[in-house]
């Protein structure tokens, strides 16, 4: 938890209680930006909720501080818990098919087509087993989401990939920033036939965050810029579906949404979750190139109130 004062005569006011080194890195980098500009901001992030009294506290120390912060976890709630996503997205063709039971899925379901099942509330993979449909039916389906598994994904190096896109909130808009990782799968992908233990299935198919994950920068998958075409249009349909929600994102709040996509072998996405509190802890390399790069941006998007000359794109 860290509180930093940036200043010359322009004053950069920031708090973070999550990886505050890259909070206080990207402040550094729009301080130089922003030297000899009289504005006074401040920004709260808070995994929980910001404090109105920090608030109050800081406007009160420096008049006619702008302050942003965090959007409460309230109004993106929905976005983040697997069962509500899912039933709120279901209907997209942006989203995997999706089910919340065996008997949902169509009867002709091939033996070997594969789904991974997701209990509710379930982090880093924990929780998410994949299956095939032959081994499904006496199955616990309680505060779960069946999604069905993408029949040909695109693969880097004979593997799947994960691709994590930031999605930004601000003043009742959405923007997605256009630099991105994506992490690989710890075996080489094949296709299911006859029985596959859940272990060997896992390796191949469930991808998250170890100490020995291979991150990529996406920008070196072959298909780059389709792919990144398809993610925006992807979050519009994302805007469209949560228009409601994401009118209740004030002019003072954002949120920082982490969106994992996968990928088909046309270049074709879909969004399998949404994390509305993301975890910035990665390798040096996705810091440097991603994730202090995405805050230097949304400060530069709050202080100046538009995307212009940022790495964002307004959806």
């Amino acid at each position: 938890m860290s509180n930093f004062t940036l200043s010359d005569s322009f004053l950069l006011k920031i708090f973070s209680n999550k990886n505050s080194r890259l909070f206080e890195e990207a402040g550094n980098h729009v301080l130089k930006e922003n030297s000899g500009s009289k504005d006074q901001v401040g920004i709260i992030y808070n995994d929980y909720n910001a404090d109105p009294k920090m608030v109050d506290a800081w406007q009160k120390e420096t008049k006619g501080m702008s302050v942003y912060y965090v959007a409460p976890r309230s109004k993106t709630l929905r976005m983040d818990a697997k069962v509500l996503f899912a039933k709120k997205m279901k209907e997209s063709q942006y989203v995997p098919k999706t089910y919340f039971g065996y008997d949902e899925i169509p009867t002709d379901t091939p033996d070997n087509a594969l789904f991974f099942v997701k209990k509710n509330g379930s982090t880093g993979s924990r929780g998410v087993d994949i299956h095939a449909y032959s081994a499904m039916k006496d199955l616990d389906y309680t505060e779960r989401v069946v999604q069905q598994n993408m029949d040909v994904p695109d693969l880097y190096d004979d593997k799947r990939y994960k691709i994590r896109a930031y999605v930004v909130l601000h003043d009742k808009n959405v923007f997605l920033f256009n630099k991105s990782f994506a992490t690989v799968a710890s075996e080489d992908y094949k296709e299911a036939v006859g029985e596959m233990d859940q272990e060997a299935l896992r390796k191949m198919h469930v991808i998250f965050q170890t100490s020995g994950t291979k991150f990529i920068l996406s920008e070196e998958l072959d298909k780059f810029e389709l792919v990144q075409q398809n993610m925006l249009v992807a979050c519009k349909d994302f805007k469209n579906v949560y228009r409601d929600e994401i009118k209740r994102i004030e002019a003072n709040e954002y949120a920082i949404l982490g969106f994992d996509f996968v990928v088909d072998s046309e270049g074709g996405v879909q969004i399998i979750e949404i994390n509305h509190r993301s975890n910035y802890a990665h390798p040096k390399l996705m810091e440097n190139k991603v994730d202090v790069p995405l805050l230097k941006n949304l400060y530069k998007l709050l202080i100046q109130g538009s995307s212009m000359d940022t790495d964002f794109r307004k959806v």
